[in-house]
């Protein structure tokens, strides 16, 4: 029997049961893209991020956690050079100082979860929230493969490709979606 899966928003209150599980997912990205504990946290703390997660059985299996262009940049980045890029990067977008762009700044399956629409149903619940929350755009940072596939395939387009993103040997499209 397969087991259901729960898509749920998240806020500070339940740090203490996901937060250690949302960082096992982390551990699935390139040491270069992974964001720190204290980052992560802040997405939880932030009242305007959205964070949601995949459960499964009492387990987190999926996560996703996005705010607003602006509020990203204010987020701790593991290293100065990283964050002077990462805003170089996200100040490019033409409706930087707006407050009505959400960026996604991590989103993740665990391995032997993928293949089942699970980052599609958190996608989904995202552009939904995002959506009655006022934005008008949802932006992401994706590498050819699943994450873009899934954007693409909610609407988002591609807007540049950035070569060799953060040292990790792989490419990366921002891409766009209007809402």
């Amino acid at each position: 029997m397969k087991s259901q899966v729960q898509i749920k928003r998240v806020h500070s209150q339940d740090w203490e049961r996901c937060g250690k599980d949302v960082l096992e997912i982390e551990e699935i990205f390139d040491p270069n893209l992974r964001e720190t504990p204290k980052s992560i946290k802040a997405f939880f703390d932030n009242p305007k991020a959205i964070v949601l997660v995949a459960e499964s059985e009492a387990n987190i299996v999926g996560c996703l956690y996005s705010a607003s262009i602006e509020s990203n940049l204010l987020l701790e980045t593991p290293n100065p050079a990283e964050c002077t890029t990462f805003e170089n990067v996200l100040k490019e977008d033409e409706n930087y100082g707006r407050n009505n762009t959400l960026y996604v700044t991590s989103f993740g399956v665990l391995p032997k979860y993928e293949e089942r629409g699970i980052g599609t149903r958190l996608y989904k619940e995202l552009i939904e929230i995002a959506r009655e929350s006022g934005y008008k755009f949802v932006t992401s940072h994706n590498e050819p493969g699943t994450s873009c596939h899934i954007a693409e395939k909610l609407g988002e387009r591609k807007i540049k490709l950035y070569k060799n993103w953060y040292e990790t040997g792989e490419d990366y499209w921002y891409m766009k979606l209007e809402l």
